[in-house]
This record gives structure tokens, C-alpha cells and sequence, in this order.
């Protein structure tokens, strides 16, 4: 079983390597983390990782950055998720927070059809589409506002965190190239000095 410790580094280290090392321009990596977020949000698991691809091509968003963030959306994570955007659709909707119990186990019933069943299926559609129309506008209406949200959200601070980390970089770069010319510059006078000693010994 991993631990808290052993998730949270794999977190950092796919963060730092997947995001902050991004070989593209700050935008187009916030771009790609910001649709990751949202497609991890909608109700599509087990076809994500394509629909995110998709959109991030379609919207010239770095796609190498956009699959880690669509993994928010697990096995373990995933019903949790989905019960409360359930829930907050039915809110948005009716104005009542309190949905019947009965939909946890659909819920559940998706999820379980959407990771064992090949998404090219034609079960696979089927058993989706019966299940969407059970519960499909709530969750749908609380996953689209979330991810909308936290799709926004992520945009703006991958931005700032990716411009901040490349500043910081650039000018650790800038101070040990001045502090390698600053050395250069004291050898050469050294050198120099030691030339007008030795020619005035002479």
C-alpha cells in the first residue's frame, strides 16, 4: 500500500517534471493544466485522457502536461467527486441540497461500468447513456460548474507559478554568470599585476 509520504513526492515529481519543466510557453502549459482540471471534473471517466488530448490539440494547449492532471479523477477519487458534483447540480437545479441515497449507488454502478469496459464498446455506450439519463443533468450541471471553476482557477496559478519558477531560474543563471565574470576579472588582474611586477623586477 503506498503511503501519504510516497503519493505526496510522486505528486511533486510529476508535478515539477510534468508542469514546471514544460518545454513550451507559460500560457500554452496553464492552458494544458486548466483542461486537464476540467475534463477530471465531467463525468467521462475512462474516455478522458482522449477527450483531453482532443481538446488540448484542438486548443493548442501543451498535451504533455494536460494528462497527469486528469488522473485527480481515480479509482479511489472518483465516486467522491462525482457524488458531490452530483450533488451541487441537484442544488444548482432544484435549490435543494439533498439528493435521494439511491443515486450513491449509481454512482458507483458508473464508475465501475466505465473502467471495465472498453469506451470504443458498444456496451460500453449503452450501459453510459442509461445511467446519464438517471442522473445525467445534475452531475453533469455540478461536474461542468466545478470544473469550469477549477479549470479557471489552475489556469492562473500554473501561469504565475510557471513565470515565477523560469524568473527565479533565469536569475540564478544571471548571478552565477556575473559571479563567474566577477572571478574572470580578478584572475586577469591578478595576471596583470603579477606581469607589471615582474617586468619591473626586470
Amino acid at each position: 500500500m503506498t503511503s501519504f509520504a510516497g503519493l505526496r513526492r510522486k505528486t511533486k515529481d510529476i508535478f515539477f517534471h510534468h508542469i514546471l519543466h514544460a518545454d513550451d510557453s507559460p500560457g500554452r502549459i496553464a492552458l494544458g493544466a486548466a483542461i486537464g482540471m476540467f475534463v477530471a471534473w465531467t463525468p467521462t471517466i475512462g474516455a478522458q485522457m482522449l477527450i483531453a488530448v482532443s481538446l488540448a490539440a484542438f486548443l493548442g494547449a501543451n498535451k504533455a502536461v494536460t494528462l497527469p492532471v486528469v488522473w485527480i479523477t481515480n479509482p479511489v477519487t472518483v465516486v467522491p467527486i462525482y457524488w458531490f458534483n452530483y450533488r451541487l447540480g441537484y442544488f444548482l437545479i432544484t435549490g435543494d441540497w439533498h439528493s435521494g441515497g439511491a443515486v450513491r449507488g449509481k454512482i458507483v454502478e458508473m464508475c465501475r461500468a466505465s473502467l471495465g469496459t472498453n469506451i470504443f464498446s458498444d456496451t460500453y455506450w449503452r450501459d453510459l447513456t442509461r445511467l446519464m439519463v438517471d442522473i445525467g443533468w445534475p452531475l453533469w450541471t455540478g461536474s461542468i460548474f466545478t470544473g469550469l471553476i477549477l479549470g479557471l482557477i489552475t489556469y492562473v496559478a500554473i501561469r504565475q507559478i510557471v513565470l515565477r519558477h523560469r524568473f527565479r531560474k533565469s536569475l540564478a543563471a544571471l548571478e552565477d554568470a556575473v559571479e563567474q565574470e566577477v572571478h574572470a576579472a580578478g584572475q586577469r588582474q591578478s595576471e596583470k599585476s603579477d606581469k607589471e611586477k615582474n617586468h619591473n623586477a626586470a
